[in-house]
């Protein structure tokens, strides 16, 4: 695993201190949907694309991803469950480096661009491992048992779309829509794109 992430930091450099011609270097921001999307956040990245011509070229990016939300216990009252008890949550937080090949389908004052390929992700996740009710004749109680530092490297697979508009001479903002497979899960990612032609 090490080996992959030296590599793919390798060629993230080499890009970078290559000629560049209309490369880009971007940011993103926007919202993350975790598993079913019961847990959702936020993502940041950071991502530099090198132009091989005017319709080719290659991507790496480098992300953070937060996300949480309220387990759900089937049959059980809302009133037992505290609002500020944090350890009812899932809590999913992760960095991953993307390298991905950039096919340009338009590529003048409109951008519309398809991204695929492999993602390196480390994870770390906060999640009940087992939960008890108990009930008595005035009150009700709720027990867990919480795991606090799950620890996941994983190599995954991601599929992007991205839509962009010129308003400078050399900036365009845009959206794009990303779903990431790894380890059996599914999550998307939809933010907002500012990138700069350097």
């Amino acid at each position: 695993m090490k080996k992959t992430l030296l590599s793919l930091l390798l060629c993230q450099v080499t890009m970078a201190q290559s000629p560049q011609n209309k490369n880009l270097m971007s940011f993103s921001a926007g919202h993350t949907f975790m598993g079913t999307g019961d847990l959702r956040g936020f993502n940041v990245g950071f991502g530099f694309q090198k132009q091989l011509n005017k319709h080719f070229g290659i991507e790496t990016n480098l992300r953070a991803t937060s996300a949480s939300g309220r387990i759900y216990f089937a049959g059980i009252p809302n009133s037992i469950i505290p609002e500020s008890n944090k350890e009812l949550r899932f809590s999913v937080s992760g960095a991953q480096l993307e390298m991905l090949p950039v096919l340009s389908i338009i590529n003048e004052g409109i951008k519309i661009s398809l991204l695929a390929g492999p993602v390196l992700r480390y994870q770390v996740s906060s999640r009940p491992n087992s939960f008890g009710v108990s009930y008595h004749q005035n009150a009700s109680s709720l027990s867990v048992t919480y795991n606090q530092s799950f620890k996941t490297n994983t190599l995954g697979f991601t599929g992007q779309v991205e839509g962009a508009v010129k308003i400078k001479k050399k900036n365009y903002v845009g959206a794009r829509l990303a779903g990431h497979v790894y380890s059996g899960e599914l999550n998307w990612y939809m933010p907002l794109v500012y990138s700069r032609q350097i």
